[in-house]
């Protein structure tokens, strides 16, 4: 995907409203990565569905499912050969750096950093 393409795929997420989750949205999503997600992690989307920034702060929680999703940027790296197994994207930084949930059972919960 070349960068036109890109800015393309993101412009079109981007203008699809952010809806509220339910366990439904979660089950899928745990479906698709063979996996449970943590409770507090499900907890804090429930509320905000990403697209929440920190006061004070250069972060932002993506989405689960809806606009720029979490889903969608899986599919995005997927076609640059970047796969994250049982690991999401779920935030990044102003730095264009991510934050990763680890959802392998050797660091269930664990946040890691990622810097392409």
């Amino acid at each position: 995907m070349d960068f036109n393409e890109y800015m393309a795929f993101v412009r079109k997420c981007s203008q699809e409203p952010i809806q509220e989750l339910t366990e439904l949205d979660f089950y899928e999503l745990e479906k698709t990565l063979d996996t449970k997600l943590p409770v507090e992690f499900k907890s804090y989307y429930l509320e905000h569905n990403g697209n929440h920034s920190v006061p004070d702060e250069c972060y932002l929680f993506f989405s689960i499912k809806y606009g720029f999703s979490i889903e969608r940027r899986l599919e995005v790296y997927a076609k640059q050969g970047i796969h994250f197994g049982k690991k999401i994207p779920f935030a990044g930084d102003g730095y264009g750096h991510t934050y990763i949930l680890s959802l392998e059972d050797n660091s269930f919960g664990k946040v890691l950093f990622f810097s392409a």
